[in-house]
């Protein structure tokens, strides 16, 4: 059997006594797209802190393909094949959209410059983002940000993507091209873990469905299997309920 491209084993967090991560275990697989679900506070975030190096968890492991990185700087486990966008974009507001992607990609493989210029024109033109080349990241809009950002993340050409709300906030062409890229990029091989409101979204790209309620794993299954199980709306009561037909 191929080793899991993401395994996690008992995963616990916890913030002033408060459980933010409860007994978290899964696996992701190669070239598999994995939506992650629940309200506000249900730790989503903190999973991807926590997966990406930026909150060391309580106790548990953390094995990207094949390697444990817990402990391991943010920088590290990225060039072990992990790539993240956030909620809230990061992006070098004083650099170009090209300076950025640059940046990511000599980062991430140590290329040369070369190399990482010609690999940041070619995402430039699998996110149309030609126009924005010279555009500072600063001046963007917040749905170009988003853009940018994972074009940024792309450039790394990282072996797992987790993405936070990549598509929140996307006008309907914007939103569908990330959608084809992020389809394209996963019958490449690569894998995505996705953090997404949008159960259309989740329907359209995700292979499985994990759900999160105050830190724990409440469901995983089909998209339909998920979706459709009376425990989703009761977790979104009085956020999204109804949306789950």
């Amino acid at each position: 059997m191929n080793t899991p491209v993401l395994l996690l084993r008992e995963l616990r967090k916890a913030f002033d006594g408060i459980e933010a991560l409860d007994s978290i275990s899964f696996a992701i697989r190669d070239g598999e797209v994995v939506g992650l679900m629940g309200p506000n506070g249900a730790g989503k975030t903190t999973l991807f802190n926590v997966i990406s190096g930026l909150v060391l968890p309580d106790s548990g492991e953390i094995m990207l393909q094949g390697a444990n990185v817990v402990g391991l700087a943010p920088h590290r486990i990225c060039r072990l094949g992990l790539g993240r966008t956030f909620q809230y974009t990061r992006l070098f507001d004083s650099l170009t959209v090209h300076e950025n992607m640059v940046l990511a990609s000599e980062a991430t493989h140590a290329r040369r410059r070369e190399e990482a210029l010609l690999e940041a024109t070619r995402i430039l033109g699998m996110l149309r983002l030609e126009g924005h080349r010279e555009v500072l990241a600063s001046a963007l809009s917040t749905g170009y940000r988003k853009v940018a950002e994972l074009a940024r993340c792309l450039a790394g050409r990282p072996k797992l993507l987790l993405l936070d709300e990549p598509t929140a906030g996307l006008a309907g062409p914007l939103r569908q091209l990330v959608l084809k890229v992020l389809a394209d990029y996963r019958r490449e091989g690569h894998s995505i873990l996705i953090i997404e409101h949008s159960t259309q979204t989740m329907r359209e790209i995700c292979d499985r469905l994990f759900l999160l309620d105050r830190g724990r794993l409440a469901l995983q299954g089909s998209v339909e299997e998920v979706l459709k199980n009376p425990q989703t709306e009761d977790v979104y009561l009085g956020i999204h309920a109804g949306s789950f037909a």
